[in-house]
């Protein structure tokens, strides 16, 4: 068994209601934006003296819309793992998740909104992506079944090119 099948099993173990490819995709995306996550940090904590907050804020809200390829929840659990990221390493006290002013918390709450704010809305555009992909596929059978029953004399042949169709790109074996 290959290590991507391996890796979609454990996922579906847990998510049975992802199919494959939304399975691989959310480990990618997981993969990739903690990956950006550390490459984030390894870059940023060197320079955090000389860069204003606002900017090493912004790099890190990077993550949670990579991960939001995978989904709401993976993003959502980013905009939360970088937010503490920003607090615990890039304000002061460094190195602690105790936040000294008044000022540092409302940048800490206000990140942690727009993360998810961000991430919420990225989500909910590629479920709308995916939703208009759907219904244009189902608007070319659609219109491959008028084009088939206006050309043809006998209906039997147009009807089981179109269910076969339907089969295909529903993945569906009952139809």
């Amino acid at each position: 068994m290959s290590p991507r099948a391996r890796l979609v099993a454990v996922i579906r173990r847990r998510l049975p209601e992802l199919d494959e490819d939304a399975a691989w995709r959310g480990a990618l995306a997981g993969a990739a934006s903690l990956f950006l996550l550390l490459v984030a940090i390894a870059v940023l904590v060197p320079l955090r003296d000389r860069l204003d907050t606002g900017s090493i804020a912004l790099v890190l809200l990077l993550p949670p819309l990579v991960a939001s390829n995978g989904g709401r929840t993976l993003s959502l659990v980013l905009a939360l793992i970088s937010a503490l990221t920003f607090n615990f390493l890039f304000t002061h006290p460094y190195y602690s998740f105790r936040i000294d002013s008044s000022a540092s918390i409302a940048a800490f709450c206000i990140y942690v909104l727009i993360a998810i704010v961000l991430a919420n809305f990225v989500g909910g555009f590629r479920t709308a992506s995916a939703a208009a992909r759907q219904r244009a596929k189902s608007m070319e059978l659609l219109q491959t079944l008028a084009v088939d029953l206006i050309r043809s004399d006998d209906l039997r042949p147009a009807l089981r090119r179109t269910l076969a169709d339907l089969r295909d790109g529903c993945a569906a074996a009952a139809a």
